[in-house]
């Protein structure tokens, strides 16, 4: 399971490169792309779902990848 995620390592990297930062601009993507294909009838409340600016003041770990 290890190696399965390790692959997975960079889907989680924002763009400073920190493990686990979420992306407000590539979470809009996400949900108009949800929204376009009729996974859901309106893109989800990016802004009400997440908190951004919480995750980047996390204490950042290693995923051990």
């Amino acid at each position: 399971m290890r190696a399965q995620l390790g692959v997975l390592d960079t889907a989680f990297l924002g763009a400073a490169g920190r493990f686990g930062t979420l992306d407000p601009a590539a979470l809009r993507k996400w949900a108009a792309w949800e929204a376009r294909f009729g996974i859901v009838s309106k893109p989800p409340d990016v802004d009400a779902m997440f908190a951004p600016g919480d995750a980047a003041e996390a204490p950042q770990n290693d995923s051990g990848g």
